[in-house]
């Protein structure tokens, strides 16, 4: 999921953060977020626009928007290598059963599959452009939103799909594997879309503010999205069938997430860059750790060493 930068700005070279998130937004008791996180720049990108970690290989995939490329980032080593794609990789999404790696581009009608073992690719023609993916492993499904309108399901093993109208334009997705439901933004309205990945039916839920990025803990039942007009997070309880409005409390924005379902919390960059956001998914306590004026595209988060990935790049004159 990526955001556009300010008006005016260049945006310079990009590169990948490992930010250390145990002691940084998670905190001990009533004790102040610590401030010692850690943040390696070496991986520079060409405007890194989106990441995806497989937590299994502990391998991070970073879609490089104008190099044409994924950059491929060993978690045990911090080495990386780049694999060529088609123009413009922008959304990434991956099967870690699998251990395929799926990527959308703004500039061609197809996304382009890395086998994560052997990373060769191969490409899979969709009607139009696409504007979000993802994935639902435990069917091996990718769903795929276009700009124009409508999603395509396609099926991980055969690669053939089909194309479904949605009621709203969508701009980002997330799977809750545990029902087979995907939840959809689409950036201007206080509704969110749902789409059941079963029977393909389309439903809508009043979430309170307009929402873009989302994620989900499957193993709770809750998605959160996040509200940066209202400086506040979304939470839904599937199981309570509720909506709690959460706000930041200092004026952060939170736009891009991740989150760690086993400790269930989630963290929130600030489109004000100013702050790094992290909300406790059982208590609803916040706690925003002030950062350097950084301004994350995306962030992904390896459930098992608890770091989190965010790509950023350098913004000048």
């Amino acid at each position: 999921m990526t955001f556009a930068g300010g008006t005016g700005r260049r945006l310079a070279a990009g590169f990948l953060a490992l930010i250390t998130m145990a002691t940084v937004l998670v905190g001990v008791a009533a004790e102040p977020a610590q401030a010692d996180m850690l943040t390696d720049q070496k991986f520079a990108g060409s405007r890194p626009a989106d990441e995806a970690l497989n937590s299994t290989t502990n391998k991070v995939y970073v879609a490089n928007y104008f190099g044409k490329s994924v950059m491929i980032i060993d978690g045990y080593t911090m080495t990386s290598k780049s694999i060529a794609v088609a123009a413009y990789p922008k959304e990434i999404a991956l099967n870690e059963v699998t251990n395929q790696v799926y990527v959308a581009h703004d500039g061609n009608n197809l996304i382009t599959v890395i086998d994560g073992s052997s990373e060769s690719t191969t490409t899979i023609p969709i009607t139009s452009l696409a504007s979000a993916i993802a994935v639902n492993k435990k069917t091996n499904t990718i769903f795929v939103s276009h700009r124009t309108g409508g999603i395509s399901v396609i099926d991980g093993a055969t690669r053939t799909g089909s194309y479904l109208p949605a009621p709203l334009i969508p701009e980002s997705m997330v799977v809750d594997e545990s029902t087979n439901r995907v939840f959809i933004t689409d950036w201007s309205s206080k509704q969110i879309g749902v789409f059941d990945g079963a029977d393909h039916a389309f439903s809508t839920v009043e979430v309170g503010c307009v929402a873009q990025s989302a994620v989900v803990n499957d193993i709770t039942q809750q998605a959160f999205f996040a509200c940066p007009s209202t400086k506040a997070i979304a939470v839904l309880s599937g199981r309570a069938n509720s909506v709690t409005i959460v706000g930041t409390e200092t004026g952060a924005r939170p736009s891009v997430m991740a989150i760690n379902r086993r400790t269930n919390m989630v963290y929130a960059s600030d489109e004000g860059e100013r702050y790094l956001t992290a909300i406790d998914g059982t208590t609803l306590k916040v706690t925003n750790t002030p950062t350097t004026k950084t301004f994350y595209h995306s962030i992904t988060v390896n459930e098992t060493t608890n770091k989190v990935y965010a790509s950023d790049f350098t913004v000048t004159g």
